[in-house]
């Protein structure tokens, strides 16, 4: 599926049930998210992703961060209680709509549509943090890796980077039709519910990801496969990397 394809389907999503799609749960199904519990959520991933970089010893400065594949704002509202500015960006401006009318931070929140393939609304050296969440695998691999080299553009020296993407298929969830292709994996979940947009579900080898890294003024910290969760549909491998200088 083609960005454009990708902005149309999030948007419809962003319109019906905006929650759920973010956050997969079937028993939250029809708009049953209630928006405390789901905010919450977003602050146990932040608390939970810092407390593991202070555990790896990497200081990360607390300026300007940058949340890719924003949605409704679920992880840019809890970063911005740790960072002086956050940015929220994403491909479906009803996703963004709801995400400013959620806004409890002010002008030190922004959020943007971006439909682009790459983050050109931010110059280099931007973002002291970038960090996403169960977003880059509704994208093809080759759109992955190209916003992966964006995350390390934008990054300043010393800045910190962290994202997941997937390496391999876990389960299939209830509730969805799923259509194999060939390698990589891509496999296209339809929610029945109101038969209202299409998920793309990619994976890479972690090896082409540190490939990638390999080409790029950083350093990798770390890269480790995520616990099982399961309610996930695709197993998850996170990367920690900080921007070096040059």
């Amino acid at each position: 599926m083609q960005l454009e394809g990708l902005a149309q389907s999030w948007d419809q999503l962003g319109r019906s049930d905006p929650l759920w799609a973010i956050l997969y749960d079937p028993s939250k199904k029809g708009n049953r998210w209630s928006l405390e519990e789901f905010f919450a959520t977003g602050e146990a991933t932040v608390d939970q992703a810092l407390r593991h970089l202070d555990a790896l010893d990497v200081k990360v400065d607390l300026e300007r961060a940058l949340d890719f594949g924003c949605g409704v704002g679920r992880l840019t509202q809890a970063l911005a209680r740790h960072f002086n500015e956050t940015d929220g960006v994403d491909i479906a401006p009803s996703m963004v709509r709801r995400a400013r009318e959620y806004n409890h931070f002010g002008d030190r929140c922004r959020y943007h549509v971006n439909t682009r393939d790459d983050l050109r609304m931010f110059a280099d050296g931007t973002f002291d943090f970038v960090f996403t969440d169960i977003v880059l695998q509704h994208m093809p691999s080759e759109l992955m890796l190209s916003y992966v080299a964006e995350f390390i553009r934008v990054l300043r020296p010393g800045g910190v980077g962290l994202f997941d993407i997937p390496p391999r298929h876990a389960n299939t969830p209830r509730g969805v039709i799923v259509r194999f292709a060939p390698a990589p994996f891509v496999a296209l979940y339809r929610r029945r519910a109101h038969g209202d947009g299409v998920m793309e579900l990619h994976t890479i080898r972690p090896e082409r990801v540190l490939d990638l890294l390999g080409t790029t003024p950083v350093r990798v910290i770390e890269h480790r496969p995520l616990p099982a969760d399961r309610s996930a549909v695709v197993r998850r491998y996170q990367y920690c990397v900080e921007r070096l200088d040059g």
